[in-house]
């Protein structure tokens, strides 16, 4: 036999018996050799080129795993097919992201780099795709897989992922209607009801800061977004989109009082048919607190104060001497409101100082317990 001839008998060998007859024996092995030991089973996996016949040996195997779709690659949980996993390779993205994919059971197959760049060239020999996750991809099987998202440790990170590829994008009118599209449908935005919801028409709010949001607590939990539960990178994106005024969420403003105030600060019925009644001191620290949110948001406001304030006539908002409160506006048989600045020795000398009843004219704003801005 001729060197040439022999040459190409021990290319057949090794691609027809030898390859068919390991890929057998690695098939045998993987519900045994478990994890990533089992690619140490495989023949060479690095990219360096040879002539020797057992160079391609691992090229066979590759390309017979593709040809016939063959359960040989590994995830956190079994053994898949090409064509029902995602890949990557190993890095940043999957030490990061790597748990919380495992928390869901995505079937991700995480390889080394020289395993799955030579993945991806017989997979371009044979005209094949490798399905590489990409955040799109991840969007799509959570759409699919709706019973998986309500994973609440991992959210974070999992919402992080699904929008990797628009943090870095401008948030133009055409980003933001198909970042919506993208998103509907996903149940994976926090919020401070505990629970996981998905965009819809109606905008969800964005609290600024952790004081925000433990202020307004006791309001509207499952339409108000969870800052813990937010990465820093997602608040972000979503500042941006506040900003080019998106459709599906939005900060909270003067106007959102009118609905939020009955929910944190109450009064009994009978009370509420009243333009002024007794206040409950314990809630005192609450009242400086929306002030203080008051006074913020008429600062920022482009229009004037007073018109952002319109619709918080009805409220009780104002505190008054002798423990009590009153609506923003009374109706005309009520007196004025006086500010004083000093107020101790201006009540003595104008009034006893004390209230008969909650309808008493000496009707004198309680500075004390306001911050000095919203008094101003």
């Amino acid at each position: 036999m001729s060197r040439d001839v022999g040459s190409q008998w021990n290319r057949f060998m090794f691609k027809t018996c030898v390859a068919s007859a390991w890929t057998n024996l690695l098939l045998a092995r993987k519900n045994i050799a478990w994890q990533q030991d089992f690619y140490t089973l495989w023949p060479r996996l690095n990219l360096s080129q040879s002539n020797e016949p057992w160079s391609s040996l691992d090229d066979h195997i590759i390309d017979g795993c593709i040809r016939r779709n063959l359960p040989l690659w590994i995830t956190q949980h079994e053994c898949v097919a090409l064509k029902r996993s995602y890949f990557l390779h190993k890095g940043d993205i999957t030490e990061l992201y790597g748990s919380a994919f495992q928390a869901i059971e995505l079937p991700l197959v995480t390889l080394e780099l020289p395993l799955y760049q030579k993945l991806l060239q017989r997979a371009s020999a044979l005209s094949q795709e490798v399905p590489t996750l990409t955040p799109q991809i991840f969007r799509t099987f959570l759409k699919a897989n709706d019973e998986f998202q309500q994973v609440e440790y991992y959210s974070p990170l999992l919402l992080q992922y699904c929008v990797l590829d628009f943090l870095d994008s401008p948030a133009d009118m055409e980003k933001l209607t198909l970042f919506y599209d993208e998103f509907r449908g996903i149940r994976l935005w926090p919020t401070l009801q505990g629970s996981l919801i998905a965009l819809k028409e109606n905008p969800v709010l964005l609290p600024r800061d952790s004081q925000e949001s433990a202020l307004f607590l006791s309001s509207r939990k499952c339409e108000t977004l969870n800052l813990e539960l937010l990465t820093r990178p997602v608040v972000g994106l979503l500042d941006r989109h506040i900003a080019r005024g998106s459709r599906w969420v939005r900060r909270r403003v003067i106007s959102d009082l009118e609905l939020d105030w009955t929910h944190i600060y109450s009064i009994s019925p009978v009370n509420t048919r009243l333009d002024i009644c007794a206040r409950n001191e314990e809630k005192d620290e609450l009242l400086r607190r929306i002030w203080g949110w008051l006074s913020a948001q008429c600062n920022k406001a482009s229009n004037s104060p007073l018109l952002s304030m319109h619709n918080l006539d009805n409220l009780f908002l104002l505190p008054l001497n002798a423990s009590r409160i009153r609506k923003f506006v009374c109706s005309q048989s009520i007196g004025p409101t006086l500010i004083l600045k000093d107020a101790d020795w201006m009540q003595e000398l104008l009034f006893d100082g004390k209230a008969t009843d909650t309808t008493s004219t000496n009707l004198i704003l309680d500075t004390e317990i306001l911050p000095p801005e919203a008094v101003e």
